[in-house]
C-alpha cells in the first residue's frame, strides 16, 4: 500500500500536466529544415616556419634548401572549405502557445578546395622539383550535430510568428586528410584531424507563417537565421613528419572552433 501511494504522489504531476495540455501527443511538432552555413571565424591550420637544413621527407615527398624559409600559412574555414550545405530537421514540444523545447540533429557537408599551404620567398624543392608554393587540399568536410534547446515564440495575429531559440550539445566531425601538391607532383593523404566530437551551440531567430491543414493539425512554412558555433578538431600528427620538422606539425596543434552564420528554411507540422 506504501508503495501503491508512493507511485500515485509520483504519477500525479504527470497526470495533471496531461490533464491540461491535450495529452503529449497534441503538443509535438516535425520540423525538417534545410539551408546552409558561412564561415565567419576560426582557423583550420596555424601559421608555423620553418628554416630547412636538409630533406623533410611529407606524405612521400622531400621539401628541401637550407638557404630558404618555409612558412605554413594560416588558413581559415572558408579558404579551405566551399559552403556548407546543411539539411535535417527538428523534432519539438510546445509547452505552451509561446514556450517550446527541441532537438534538432543537423547534418553539414562542403567541398575542399585548394588553397597556399606553403610559402617561401625563394626556391625550394618540393620532390626534386623548384617551386615556391605548394598547394594544400583536404579531404571533404562532413559533419552531423545535435542540439537540445527551447525557445519563445510571438503570436502576431496574423499568421506570422517570429521566434527566438537557444541550444546546445555536440557535433560529431570527420577526421581531414591533407594532399600537398607542387611542381605536378603530390603527396600521399597526410592524416590532419581525428574523428572529433566538439561541444556545439546555437543561438537562433525566425519566422513562420502558420496555416491550418485540419482541426487539430497546422503547417508552417518559414525562415531561421543563427550563430553556430563548433569547438575545434582533434589534430592527428601520426603522418607529419615532426621529428624533421616539428613547426610544420604544430600547424594544426591549435585548430579553432568555428563561428558560423547560417540561413534556412523550414517546413512545420504541428500535431
Amino acid at each position: 500500500m506504501k508503495k501503491f501511494l508512493s507511485t500515485l504522489i509520483f504519477l500525479s504531476p504527470i497526470a495533471l500536466y496531461s490533464e491540461d495540455h491535450s495529452l503529449i501527443i497534441d503538443n509535438f511538432y516535425v520540423k525538417p529544415l534545410g539551408g546552409t552555413e558561412f564561415n565567419t571565424g576560426g582557423s583550420i591550420s596555424q601559421q608555423a616556419t620553418l628554416a630547412v637544413g636538409g630533406n623533410i621527407t611529407q606524405g612521400g615527398r622531400a621539401i628541401a634548401n637550407a638557404a630558404v624559409t618555409i612558412t605554413s600559412q594560416e588558413i581559415d574555414y572558408d579558404d579551405a572549405f566551399d559552403t556548407m550545405t546543411s539539411f535535417g530537421g527538428e523534432i519539438g514540444y510546445n509547452f505552451s502557445n509561446d514556450y517550446f523545447g527541441f532537438l534538432r540533429i543537423m547534418h553539414n557537408s562542403a567541398d575542399a578546395q585548394d588553397f597556399d599551404a606553403i610559402t617561401a620567398a625563394a626556391n625550394f624543392t618540393f620532390g626534386g622539383q623548384n617551386t615556391t608554393t605548394v598547394r594544400g587540399k583536404f579531404s571533404d568536410y562532413s559533419e552531423t550535430s545535435f542540439i537540445f534547446g527551447a525557445g519563445k515564440s510571438f503570436d502576431l495575429s496574423n499568421g506570422f510568428r517570429p521566434y527566438l531559440s537557444a541550444g546546445f550539445g555536440f557535433a560529431t566531425i570527420d577526421g581531414l586528410d591533407l594532399t600537398l601538391t607542387a611542381a605536378g607532383l603530390s603527396t600521399s593523404a597526410i592524416a590532419y584531424s581525428k574523428d572529433s566530437t566538439v561541444f556545439a551551440t546555437d543561438l537562433k531567430t525566425g519566422v513562420e507563417y502558420l496555416t491550418n491543414v485540419s482541426e487539430n493539425n497546422q503547417l508552417s512554412l518559414g525562415i531561421d537565421l543563427g550563430y553556430r558555433y563548433k569547438g575545434g578538431l582533434e589534430s592527428d600528427e601520426t603522418s607529419i613528419n615532426t621529428i624533421s620538422a616539428s613547426t610544420l606539425g604544430s600547424a594544426n596543434d591549435n585548430i579553432d572552433g568555428q563561428h558560423n552564420f547560417s540561413i534556412s528554411g523550414s517546413l512545420k507540422l504541428s500535431f
